[in-house]
């Protein structure tokens, strides 16, 4: 099966709930089509239909398609921030959508199929006082594939973080409440340091050994063992050199200890957002 007959090729996804600015009358309207300036509706490119959704009746509901596959299902995201740093998250037809501005970007992981697609149009209204609705709208989807099918050469990626309550004097390529991600071995180089905002810590959950850690500018480490501790599947999402890059691990080195989080692993990129235009249409309430 080829990569456009497994996901249809530009997918429209806006998220929206009646109690936030911009959301009116809480009907969501959906429209791919050059353009448009209505809220659902989509940017540039797609001939993607229509799906209303009011989210004053349907609250944390999902509706439309992503590909052939429909969607019309509850999701359990949460959408947070001000107008300078913002995000959401939702897990929508098998993907985890992780989204972050300004400006508007998004990733979508598929566990299941392994597919990572991008969103490089993302426009956010907040939740009111109370903390309630919030809207978004995605557009100019794209597809990166699957790690599997990441070719060129494997580098040494680095990542290590140090909490405040560390003892000691840490090492100079770990500062404190940073994220630095660097390579020791590879053609491309990369330095990146990036903010690491609250409740994005370094969770390791046993007996299934998953770690996740989030930081600034949309960054992801996601790994997965198994039962041995080799890697299964992961990857690394980051803005490395002036491009948001998915880089997926292949095996990795936990030299974790305390309160200094450093782990190595080899990588492979499997590409920079935008990629491969996608089609499709979604709706989501929060």
């Amino acid at each position: 099966m080829t990569l456009r007959a497994a996901i249809a090729p530009l997918l429209v996804l806006t998220v929206a709930c009646a109690n936030g600015e911009g959301a009116n009358t809480g009907v969501i309207s959906s429209t791919a089509g050059s353009g448009g300036s209505a809220v659902g509706s989509s940017g540039s490119g797609g001939t993607a239909g229509t799906t209303n959704l009011d989210c004053a009746e349907s609250p944390q509901m999902s509706r439309g398609d992503i590909g052939a596959y429909p969607i019309d299902q509850s999701h359990d995201g949460r959408i947070w921030g001000t107008p300078s740093n913002w995000g959401f998250s939702a897990n929508v037809g098998g993907y985890e959508v992780n989204a972050w501005g300004p400006p508007g970007r998004a990733h979508l992981y598929s566990r299941k199929t392994e597919m990572h697609l991008c969103a490089d149009d993302v426009a956010w209204t907040g939740p009111d006082e109370s903390g309630e609705g919030g809207s978004a709208q995605l557009g100019e989807f794209s597809t990166l594939g699957r790690c599997e099918d990441a070719a060129g050469e494997t580098i040494t990626l680095n990542y290590c973080r140090v909490d405040g309550d560390y003892q000691g004097t840490p090492p100079t390529e770990c500062p404190r409440h940073e994220v630095h991600v660097w390579t020791s071995s590879g053609s491309s180089a990369v330095d990146e340091t990036f903010t690491f905002h609250s409740g994005g810590g370094v969770y390791i959950y046993t007996p299934i050994n998953n770690l996740h850690a989030h930081f600034g500018r949309g960054g992801e480490l996601s790994i997965w063992w198994d039962k041995a501790s080799e890697v299964t599947r992961g990857f690394l999402r980051a803005a490395i050199n002036g491009e948001y890059a998915v880089y997926c691990i292949l095996s990795t080195d936990n030299q974790s200890e305390d309160a200094l989080n450093r782990l190595s692993f080899q990588a492979k990129k499997l590409g920079t957002c935008p990629a491969e235009p996608i089609e499709g249409d979604l709706a989501i309430c929060f």
